[in-house]
């Protein structure tokens, strides 16, 4: 019995030796997805403002068009939030599988 424990517990020795590099890499990965991510995330929240701004301006500004300070503040939010979600959900994710494999 105790045999096969040691030879269980070289061969998990060797899977975890094995892995190491893929978890290295997923998360260096990570953190470079993170950093791209962070900047993108800064420039689309920035445009996205500008949407937002220009909405409520143009509330306050003649003409009078309800449906454009809608539509302009909609966009905004989207503009500004899609992004930051797919960053926290990639980010999510990564370490997720970075986890998993760092505890086999």
């Amino acid at each position: 019995m105790t045999i096969v424990k040691g030879i269980f517990g070289i061969l998990h020795f060797l899977l975890k030796l094995a892995i190491l590099p893929v978890v290295l890499i997923l998360t260096i990965f990570n953190f470079m997805f993170s950093f791209a991510g962070r900047v993108i995330c800064m420039l689309t929240g920035l445009l996205g403002g500008f949407f937002i701004i220009g909405g409520i301006i143009s509330l306050v500004m003649d003409p009078h068009n309800i449906t454009f300070v809608w539509q302009s503040i909609l966009i905004g939010m989207i503009i500004g939030g899609v992004p930051v979600f797919l960053k926290e959900f990639g980010s999510a994710i990564l370490n997720s599988i970075t986890g998993f494999l760092a505890d086999i």
